[in-house]
Order: structure tokens, then sequence, then C-alpha cells
């Protein structure tokens, strides 16, 4: 017997969408300023396909190596914004501690930089990443060798 999913989201994935993490984004957030949030999130988890992948899409975009190799260390970089500076921040709280209430002068500090539809895409795109990840150290999530897409595993 096949498995069957009543989620939107399990029916997405059991199609074969692209392990890729992709939050809608209003106009009115820096696409690049994600790019970094991502490739922090990845480093934060330690997962090294996230962590090149992202790496060359910044390269591409134009942003420096010493930016890229001093993201680890941002909270002692002069290289990032204050913008960007809360956005890591945000990232860090959401990836270290998944179920906490982020403390009130985190989302305060954020609110000075970020509407509240940019603080939910970045929440989204963050707690994708880390969702997603969840789905795959389960095995419920398999690559699928002819199309190179992960889906889930059918339970027969």
């Amino acid at each position: 017997m096949k498995s069957r999913f009543y989620s939107p989201v399990a029916n997405r994935l059991e199609t074969g969408v692209e392990p890729e993490v992709k939050v809608e984004i209003k106009p009115d957030i820096d696409p690049i300023l994600m790019d970094w949030v991502r490739l922090h999130a990845y480093q934060l988890r330690h997962e090294n396909k996230g962590i090149e992948r992202h790496t060359q899409e910044l390269k591409a975009l134009g942003q420096s190596a010493e930016r890229l190799h001093e993201l680890e260390d941002w909270r002692h970089s002069h290289l990032f914004t204050r913008q960007e500076r809360a956005a890591l921040a945000l990232c860090e709280a959401l990836v270290s501690h998944p179920g906490d209430n982020l403390a009130r002068g985190l989302l305060q500090r954020a609110r000075r930089y970020f509407s509240n539809s940019q603080l939910i895409s970045i929440t989204m795109t963050v707690m994708t990443i880390i969702n997603w990840n969840h789905l795959a150290a389960s095995h419920l999530l398999v690559t699928d060798h002819a199309t190179s897409r992960m889906v889930l595993h059918r339970i027969e």
C-alpha cells in the first residue's frame, strides 16, 4: 500500500520539489541579504552542500571573498551593515534555539531595519532550511537519481 499525504507541503515533496530553499520574498527585501541569511543558516548547521551552493551564488553576485570569509565571525567584522547584522542575529537565534521565544531586544533591533513582512520572509527562509534538513535526516527524503531531485520516500 502506498502512503498518503494530506499536507500540501508533503504533496509538493512527493512530486519531486527541488531541495533548494526558496521563500517568496517581497520586492522590498534585498535578495542578496537573503542569500547571506541562507549561507549563514547552512554554516550554523554545518551543511557543506548548502554552504558551497550559497557561497558560489554570492560570489557570482559580486560579493567579496573577504566578506564571505568573515561571515562566520560577523559580530567582530566591520564588513557587515547594521541591517545585515540584525538579519544574521535573527538567523542565529532561529537556528540555535528554534523552540525558544526570541529575546525581546533581538526583535526590537530587527524591527528597526525590517518590516513585519520582511521579518516573516527571513524567519520562513531559516525555518525552511531547518525543517527541510530534518526531513532529510529522518530518511523520509531520498534522491531520485533520474531527476536529481529530493522526493519523499514512498512506503509500500
